[in-house]
């Protein structure tokens, strides 16, 4: 396990988990900041509400985060087709169970469910911040296709827990 270290970022470089240092800008490091920041969301939703999807999602983002700051030509453990498949399977099973949307709804309800929706608003991001690495094959594709679903099952999992909670959707009319 990597300790933390003091001072070796003082000059704007950071390490990458193969160990090449790179800028604090980068974008892989701005991507797996991201991350970070999603993966705190997550568990302070997990601090007020019991859910073993998020809990396991957690541990998936650290994988995620390792396999981006990994650049594709050393080895290294992937998000894979099976995280993603189990990811769709989720978002199914949930939007079988939930009312149908007629119109879109503000993020809010219980405080659980928009601690949820604002995760999924930080995992878009990530995904935002990911694209142009995606595009140029820089990174595992299927870590770019899991973060896109992660949002979807987010989004899924506020609802769910908006009815557990008693949370109001609020529908929004566009004109």
């Amino acid at each position: 396990m990597r300790q933390i270290s003091r001072g070796t970022g003082d000059k704007g470089l950071t390490a990458l988990a193969d160990g090449s240092r790179v800028s604090k800008g980068d974008k892989r490091v701005e991507a797996y900041g991201t991350l970070d920041e999603l993966n705190s969301f997550l568990g302070l939703f997990l601090s007020i509400h019991k859910n073993t999807i998020v809990k396991r999602i957690q541990k998936e983002i650290f994988l995620l985060g390792t396999d981006i700051s990994t650049p594709l030509s050393k080895k290294q453990v992937r998000i894979t087709d099976e995280h993603i498949e189990r990811l769709n399977e989720e978002i199914e099973g949930l939007e079988k169970s939930l009312p149908k949307l007629k119109r879109f709804i503000l993020p809010g309800g219980s405080e659980a469910a928009a601690l949820l929706h604002i995760a999924r608003a930080v995992s878009r991001r990530a995904e935002r911040s990911l694209s142009e690495l995606h595009e140029r094959g820089e990174i595992n594709p299927k870590a770019f296709v899991y973060l896109n679903r992660l949002s979807g099952l987010l989004f899924e999992l506020a609802r769910k827990v908006n009815i557990e909670t008693g949370g109001i959707e609020e529908e929004v009319t566009i004109a």
